[in-house]
């Protein structure tokens, strides 16, 4: 958005705002079908580039040597939501 640079791979989620504002330019989304906030965004293959499939992981990190009793409460919660099928 400072107009630094020339071409970002990222994720769009988080910048819906500046985009629907005119302030990042998205040439296409890098999942099979376009998303959801950005419906006039086209999907990848439908840009033009075929074959192209990427795969979103998410990470839950903590600082290092951070108390086990704080971290079995997050670490239960998030099995329990990993599990869910509407999650997975």
């Amino acid at each position: 958005m400072g107009g630094k640079v020339d071409v970002l791979c990222d994720q769009t989620s988080g910048r819906v705002p500046a985009v629907k504002a005119g302030k990042i330019r998205v040439y296409a989304a890098a999942g099979r079908a376009p998303v959801a906030p950005l419906p006039d965004v086209p999907a990848i293959s439908e840009a033009g580039v075929r074959g192209f499939e990427i795969a979103i992981s998410f990470g839950l990190y903590a600082p290092k040597g951070a108390p086990k009793p704080a971290l079995d409460p997050l670490s239960a919660a998030l099995r329990k939501e990993a599990l869910d099928p509407e999650v997975r």
